[in-house]
């Protein structure tokens, strides 16, 4: 993952077993829904750095 308005890597989200093939930031970016290839849909705090 990316920080958002940075270019450099800062945190890797895990718990997909399948590529990421989409992701959104929701509200005011502290939260990132993503999709995946493994057919499953995480939402990420990602201030815990937690899926919810």
């Amino acid at each position: 993952m990316y920080a958002y308005c940075f270019t450099y890597y800062q945190h890797t989200l895990t718990g997909h077993s399948g590529k990421v093939m989409a992701a959104k930031f929701l509200g005011e970016a502290t939260k990132v829904v993503t999709g995946s290839h493994d057919r499953t849909l995480k939402i990420w705090d990602l201030r815990s750095r937690a899926c919810k």
